[in-house]
């Protein structure tokens, strides 16, 4: 919502940039699991996509007078410089040409699972469907994953796709998924002796499950015919930990306790998984042969 501050803020950035030849504006957007956020948006006056700089945090600051709008129009324009040495705007023209038509939206949609109940409010302004206690939503991405737009109502109905039209593209432009079983993942990461890699190997095994670039990835949990593969792999019923939007973890039931993992993931949630990236707060549970994921 735009008050004063903002007001202040938007003038200060456009008195800083304009001359640039950039033009800016105030936006606000639906974000995952926390609804509207306050942005700015800067674009180049030939484009009409453009970086968005979130705002909440300097409007706190400034209106609790820890930072002044000066100082805080100053870190926003350096954010903005960087992108633009990083290539960041030609990376937004490339990636424009994906959503401009029928064909190049239908050609690179994927799934993406939120959490039903956090997005309720927002829900009715996206083509949906519900999958357990999730909701199944639609994203237009580039080629590395590194941009992305949600599809919304207004999309479909500007280019004329049917929710049956999304639905099949998505499927079809399924991501290619990799499981990582956690002990070779972090032998990867870790210089470790051999002794001490047999100490480490006592325990159940644990699996990674994400996409080839490792974000949004826990669309694998559509597609139970992947967590079948390790549960024939280990030979047993397993449990699915639902980390983050990014990735679910898999480890096998034998001697775990689901409502303990559950209570594991809530708190994990609310310590260390930034709040955008949560997708659920309990464990699911996959029964080996049952190709049915359960909660």
């Amino acid at each position: 919502m735009m008050n004063a501050t903002v007001e202040k803020l938007v003038k200060a950035v456009e008195e800083r940039v304009v001359p640039k030849g950039y033009v800016v504006s105030f936006t606000e957007r639906k974000k995952n699991n926390v609804g509207d956020k306050c942005g700015i948006q800067i674009r180049k006056k030939d484009s009409e996509i453009g970086v968005i700089v979130y705002i909440d945090g300097y409007i706190a600051d400034i209106e609790n007078e820890m930072l002044n709008v000066d100082r805080a129009a100053d870190e926003i324009v350096q954010r903005i410089e960087d992108k633009a040495v990083l290539g960041y705007y030609s990376d937004v023209q490339e990636f424009a040409k994906i959503v401009n038509s029928k064909e190049s939206i239908l050609g690179n949609v994927r799934y993406l699972l939120v959490n039903k109940k956090w997005n309720e409010a927002d829900l009715d302004s996206y083509p949906h469907k519900d999958y357990l206690d999730l909701a199944v939503l639609y994203e237009v991405r580039n080629k590395n994953a590194s941009m992305s737009v949600k599809i919304t109502n207004d999309i479909m109905q500007n280019f004329g796709i049917t929710f049956e039209e999304l639905d099949k593209a998505a499927n079809n432009n399924r991501d290619s998924y990799v499981a990582q079983d956690m002990f070779s993942m972090m032998i990867s990461l870790m210089p470790i002796s051999t002794e001490e890699i047999k100490e480490m190997k006592g325990g159940p095994q644990m699996y990674v499950l994400t996409n080839e670039w490792k974000l949004k990835g826990a669309s694998a949990l559509l597609y139970p015919e992947l967590i079948e593969d390790i549960a024939q792999e280990e030979n047993s019923d397993l449990i699915v930990i639902p980390s983050s939007i990014h990735e679910i973890l898999i480890v096998e039931a034998s001697g775990m306790d689901k409502d303990g993992i559950s209570q594991m993931v809530q708190e994990v949630n609310s310590q260390q998984v930034d709040e955008q990236e949560r997708l659920s707060d309990h464990a699911y549970f996959y029964k080996r042969g049952s190709m049915q994921i359960t909660f």
